[in-house]
C-alpha cells in the first residue's frame, strides 16, 4: 500500500462529504482512523501537502468533527508556509469564516469571506468544482446567518451552473428553505413557514 496515496485520496473523499454530499454520519469513526493514519504517515507528506490536508482537517472540524478548540491550530498549520497552492487559496479562508459563524463573530467571518472571494477570483483558473461548491455553501451560511433572504436566493440561482449531479446534492436548496422558513416565523406567517419546510 502506499500511506501517502491513501492520505491524500481520503483527505479528498473528506472533503466531498463536506462540500458535496453532506454525509458526515459515515464519517465518524472513519475519521478517527483517518487522523491515526495521518498522525502516522504525516512525515511521508510534502509541504504543501500536510498544509492541504491541516486544512481539511480544519474544515471537517468546524463541520462536524470537533472540537473547535483545534481548528485554530490547525489552521495555524495549514499556513505556516507563506506560498500556497491549489484548494489551499479558497480553503483557509472559507475554514476561517465557518469557524467564525461557529463563535458568533460575523465581522470577522465576512471578512474572511470576502478574502475567499478575492482569492477565488485571482485564482480562478485553478478553482475546482469543489472549490466553486464551497464558496456557495459557505457564503450560503454566512448570508443565512446574517439574514440576508435577498442575496441568498441570488446564491441559490447561482448554483444552477453547476452540473445536475452535485446542484441535487449541496444544501443550499435546503439552506435556503430554513433561512424562508424563519423569515416566515419572525412575520408570525406559520402556514406559510409550514408549506416552505415541507
Amino acid at each position: 500500500t502506499d500511506p501517502r496515496g491513501l492520505l491524500l485520496a481520503r483527505s479528498q473523499q473528506l472533503l466531498g462529504a463536506i462540500a458535496i454530499d453532506g454525509s458526515w454520519e459515515g464519517w465518524g469513526s472513519r475519521f478517527a482512523d483517518f487522523m491515526k493514519e495521518l498522525a502516522a504517515h504525516e512525515g511521508l507528506l510534502g509541504a504543501i501537502e500536510s498544509q492541504q490536508i491541516n486544512a481539511i482537517v480544519a474544515m471537517a472540524k468546524a463541520t462536524f468533527a470537533g472540537p473547535l478548540d483545534r481548528v485554530e491550530k490547525l489552521l495555524e498549520a495549514a499556513t505556516h508556509e507563506p506560498r500556497q497552492q491549489g484548494a489551499l487559496h479558497i480553503l483557509v479562508p472559507l475554514v476561517r469564516t465557518r469557524y467564525a459563524l461557529q463563535r458568533g463573530r460575523l465581522l470577522i467571518a465576512h471578512a474572511a469571506f470576502e478574502q475567499a472571494l478575492h482569492l477565488g477570483r485571482e485564482h480562478s483558473e485553478e478553482l475546482s468544482l469543489l472549490g466553486q461548491v464551497l464558496i456557495a455553501m459557505v457564503g450560503g451560511e454566512l448570508l443565512n446567518a446574517t439574514g440576508n433572504l435577498t442575496e441568498l436566493q441570488q446564491q441559490q440561482t447561482s448554483v444552477v451552473t453547476f452540473p445536475t449531479a452535485v446542484r441535487r446534492r449541496i444544501a443550499l436548496d435546503a439552506l435556503l428553505g430554513y433561512a424562508s422558513a424563519g423569515q416566515n416565523l419572525a412575520r408570525g406567517d406559520y402556514r406559510q413557514a409550514e408549506d416552505t419546510v415541507e
